[in-house]
């Protein structure tokens, strides 16, 4: 069985929000969500807006925000992350399409 590795991208100050945007779209066609990662104000305004691209474009894609610490050079630096997915359609609602 053959399992993949989820992309992590990592966006800077300098990244373009529509090509950021772009790819977090065809990650979640590709593999059924996709996260980013922003270290620092500038980062995580970047990323801000390549999300709101993406939800422009797929009003059924949630996005999930968090913090992760990692260590880098011997210090702990916090990192936002973003997971983006599909979103979860409610229980009765697939039951209700099931009976038709």
């Amino acid at each position: 069985m053959s399992q993949t590795t989820l992309t992590i991208l990592r966006v800077a100050r300098s990244s373009r929000p529509g090509l950021v945007a772009r790819i977090i779209l065809g990650e979640v066609e590709r593999q059924g969500r996709a996260e980013m990662r922003a270290l620092g104000a500038g980062a995580v305004y970047q990323a801000v807006k390549a999300l709101a691209i993406v939800c422009r474009e797929r009003r059924d894609l949630v996005v999930v925000p968090g913090v992760v610490t990692v260590e880098e050079e011997g210090k702990a630096k916090s990192i936002t992350r973003f997971v983006v997915r599909p979103r979860r359609r409610p229980r009765a609602e697939k039951a209700d399409n099931q009976e038709a």
